[in-house]
């Protein structure tokens, strides 16, 4: 979520940010309340969009925890197989076996694909499925027109700016 909130940013044009401390009692608030409401809808949108990109039941919860979105997004980012010990790690939060059972899940769904090293017989090497790599793109498509719509939405809705001298002085 922090990657939208940044690529957010970078649409408005805002670049340069100080560090303000939650602790710090300047009661900024540059954004209207429709702003936030407008910013929560499209985490929704982006949240359910990226269930839909595993083609599962509503009830199926598996692929919520945030473990398959580092998995996921890692390999995708990779386009090469990987060794599945690498892999493992990607899984933050996940100790080596929920991590394996998580991978071999994947494998089993046809979502990751798996294979015998070359270099080394004992060593597995894991990728993305053509097909998850594809709708992994469709997804990627999805976030950035959402990130588009609603960093047009911000720039045509009015700011509250009655604290634009605190933050200037932060900046």
């Amino acid at each position: 979520m922090y990657l939208i909130l940044y690529v957010v940013l970078i649409g408005l044009g805002i670049t340069k940010l100080g560090y303000i401390s939650m602790s710090q009692d300047l009661n900024l608030s540059t954004y209207n309340h429709q702003n936030k409401l407008d910013y929560l809808k499209m985490t929704e949108k982006i949240g359910a969009e990226w269930l839909n990109v595993f083609n599962t039941p509503p009830e199926d919860k598996t692929f919520w925890d945030t473990a398959y979105w580092d998995l996921f997004s890692k390999l995708w980012r990779t386009k090469a197989a990987v060794k599945k010990t690498d892999a493992i790690s990607y899984m933050t939060g996940k100790t080596v076996p929920t991590a394996t059972k998580y991978i071999n899940s994947a494998i089993k769904q046809g979502l990751i694909t798996q294979k015998k090293s070359k270099k080394d017989p004992r060593s597995k090497l894991v990728a993305l499925s053509d097909d998850m790599r594809e709708r992994l793109d469709r997804y990627f498509d999805f976030v950035l027109k959402e990130t588009e719509s609603f960093a047009e939405t911000i720039k045509n809705n009015p700011k509250d700016l009655s604290h634009q001298s605190k933050l200037d002085n932060i900046v």
